[in-house]
Parts: structure tokens; sequence; C-alpha cells
């Protein structure tokens, strides 16, 4: 589940970026390793999230979402320390804008298609 996920955290991420320029717009296994590696530590957080919730995550629930993504946010911000991080994200989930919040939820819908395929 984990490397299918992470693929698609980063085919959802090109779906986003494909125009930019950026030098992540490549398929998953042309990432350098270090990338790919943290596409694959984002999707081990949400797989346990999924693991703990059954493979159904109750994101209409405003406790449910901001606990989940405080998870995929706090590990995030473990993983990302000093300056990889970017600026304003240094905050309590709760805290983040809107658009960041969707990142990390984003993160929780995609694994929650995976764990249908894969598991259901």
């Amino acid at each position: 589940m984990v490397e299918t996920l992470a693929r698609r955290l980063h085919d959802k991420w090109l779906s986003e970026h494909a125009d930019n320029g950026d030098e992540a717009n490549v398929s998953f296994d042309n990432l350098p390793e270090e990338w790919k590696a943290e596409n694959c530590a984002a999707a081990e957080v949400v797989t346990d999230v999924l693991t703990d919730y059954d493979g159904k995550v109750n994101l209409e629930d405003p406790e449910v979402y901001n606990k989940v993504g405080g998870i995929v946010h706090g590990a995030w911000l473990c993983r990302n320390v000093g300056d990889e991080r970017e600026s304003g994200q240094e905050v309590r989930f709760e805290d983040l804008s809107q658009e960041e919040k969707v990142k990390d939820i984003d993160q929780i819908r995609v694994g929650e298609e995976v764990f249908k395929e894969l598991f259901l």
C-alpha cells in the first residue's frame, strides 16, 4: 500500500503542478531517491491513519478533520526541519491557511481511494 500510495501522492502533485517547470515534474520512478523517500514517508503516515480508521476517515467531522490533519502535518514538520520548511507552515494544523490544510487532508483522501482499491 505504501509505495502505491506514494506514487499516487506524487501523481496528484504532478496533476496540480504540471506547467510550473519544477524539477519534480517527472514520474515517480525518475524522482531523486530522497524525494521518493519523502513521498513514501508521507504515505506511511497516511497508511497508519487509515489503518486506525479502518480505511474510512470521517472528514466531515471537524474534530476528526483536525486530528488527522494534525497527524499528517506534524509528521511533515518532523521530516522537514530547519530551512527546508516553507514559511508559515511551522504552526499547528489548526493554524494553517485553508489552502495548506487542504494539502494535508488531500493526502488522506488519496489514501482512502488507494485503500478502497486494494482492500475493499
